[in-house]
């Protein structure tokens, strides 16, 4: 005999009472209930909650999705690759849409997983203050999926996959979320336009410690970037470097070509009191 007792009238509540109920539910009741019906998934999604992040890691075979709820106990989620399409895509799509989320890092997440973030479909706009990760052209679109100024800090590593080239800029600087975006760290390979990120970047004002990495390109000089950037005043200029005012005349932006590693590029913005001397080596330790 057991004193176990069972609720068998859910489904004749009305939905007030449902959503009062799921209110008080812990994640995993949740997401089992929505997949009882589509009037559950509904009541289930309409009810958002907050979450410090999601975190993806792999090490060999070992994948892994680390929750943290900002409190303890936090949890983990392992699966293997034949699971990302079944199990793990519908789990974040779940997590994405119904948590207001302070971070998610895909950074050390496996190749496997990459190729599948353009198939995040959102029933309502994601609200992820960070985002860590690397993308390839076919996956940027991701970023569609958030709403308007919801992103705060983007850390992101563009990797070509196949014949994909440059990084599409034209494309990407269409998207409305970075309008929003305060604390850049961008790396791409080739970005023949940079200044279309530098005169973004002036215009939103982003916050100092911002920084791109990326390749020189062809054979442009630092006199091509301040031709690009004329409505802005140029405080300090050399062959290998160009500081320039931000709107907040607290800031300023600064370029730097180094010739050590084939001509690599830094953008980085610092504070306008940051001594000339230490610029150099500042960007160099980023």
């Amino acid at each position: 005999m057991t004193n176990e007792s069972k609720f068998e009238n859910w489904n004749f509540l009305p939905e007030e009472m449902k959503l009062s109920c799921i209110r008080f539910m812990d994640f995993k009741t949740r997401y089992r209930l929505r997949a009882t019906s589509h009037t559950e998934r509904r009541l289930v999604e309409a009810q958002k909650f907050s979450w410090k992040s999601v975190k993806m890691r792999s090490w060999r075979r070992r994948k892994e999705i680390r929750l943290n709820f900002g409190f303890r106990p936090k949890t983990s989620i392992y699966y293997n690759e034949n699971q990302i399409e079944s199990m793990i895509v519908p789990l974040l799509s779940f997590i994405f849409n119904t948590v207001k989320l302070g971070k998610f890092d895909f950074s050390w997440a496996n190749f496997e997983f990459y190729q599948h973030l353009g198939h995040f479909v959102a029933s309502s706009p994601y609200q992820i203050d960070s985002v860590s990760g690397t993308f390839s052209f076919q996956t940027l679109q991701f970023l569609n999926n958030f709403a308007p100024n919801s992103i705060k800090h983007l850390h992101l590593e563009y990797e070509p996959e196949g014949h994909e080239g440059r990084f599409p800029i034209n494309q990407f600087i269409l998207y409305p979320i970075i309008n929003s975006i305060k604390l850049w760290n961008l790396t791409v390979e080739t970005i023949p336009d940079y200044e279309r990120i530098a005169r973004k970047w002036m215009e939103i004002d982003v916050d100092v410690g911002s920084v791109m990495f990326f390749n020189y390109y062809e054979n442009r000089t630092t006199d091509d970037f301040i031709s690009g950037m004329e409505d802005y005043t140029v405080v300090q200029k050399s062959p290998s470097l160009v500081r320039m005012e931000m709107k907040d005349k607290e800031k300023h932006m600064v370029l730097y070509v180094t010739y050590k590693w084939n001509k690599k590029c830094f953008i980085k913005i610092v504070a306008s009191d940051f001594p000339e001397s230490q610029v150099t080596d500042l960007i160099l330790r980023s």
